[in-house]
């Protein structure tokens, strides 16, 4: 009940059904709970929702790696078991200044780190059947593309317009393509504008970056 008033930022009867409960949050439809609740509030969504997991790996390059975790359940205690896995394979530093706690400094953000992995879990497409990979480096923290971005930087070879790109990954609804699909690989240095200074121009099109063709070449 704590977690549905969080997610829903409202406070419910004490004693309500966990369906009264979902249907106010709108996660109900015909009787029966969305996907959006078994993602939420399901013990094992991995059930019916086989690439609903994390996989987080600590690499010291990227075929050597030193520690690896599969992490399933609710989307929401999935995000705070990614957060402890980052933390831990993380560097921190305490500065002592004089008050009566320390100060950590950490090699990244935590606030940062929290909501990149909050958008990868929650903005993707559950339709694919590739789960999340989180990758840790010594110099980089990195999350591999989904199955429809990774269509998408292929198509991207050569200049296309979202529309190619939407009609490629079967899509319809612009603004969640551009947050989902497009604005990952851009803040992930895989893509680029032709047009940057004019990024709603009805002529924007979408290219390779020099990062992205490395990673469609596998080097």
């Amino acid at each position: 009940m704590d977690l549905a008033s969080n997610i829903g930022r409202r406070n419910f009867p004490k004693g309500s059904k966990p369906q009264e409960v979902l249907e106010k949050l709108e996660l109900m439809r015909d009787g029966y709970p969305t996907w959006a609740a078994v993602l939420l509030f399901g013990k094992s969504p991995q059930s019916p929702l086989g690439q609903a997991t994390v996989h987080c790996g600590r690499f010291r390059t990227e075929i050597d790696i030193t520690d690896n975790r599969m992490i399933e359940g609710p989307i929401i205690s999935q995000i705070d078991e990614t957060m402890d896995f980052l933390k831990k394979h993380t560097n921190v530093r305490f500065v002592i200044t004089g008050k009566p706690r320390r100060d950590e400094i950490w090699d990244y953000p935590l606030e940062a780190l929290r909501e990149a992995v909050v958008n990868a879990i929650c903005h993707r497409d559950y339709g694919n059947t590739t789960d999340i990979q989180i990758k840790v480096f010594d110099d980089s923290i990195d999350s591999g593309p989904s199955r429809d971005q990774v269509r998408i930087l292929g198509k991207c070879k050569k200049d296309s317009a979202i529309s190619e790109l939407m009609k490629l990954a079967d899509r319809t609804n612009r603004t969640k393509f551009r947050d989902q699909i497009v604005n990952p690989l851009l803040q992930m240095g895989l893509l680029e504008m032709t047009i940057p200074e004019k990024p709603n121009s009805r002529l924007q099109k979408y290219r390779l970056t020099a990062k992205g063709k490395a990673a469609i070449l596998g080097k």
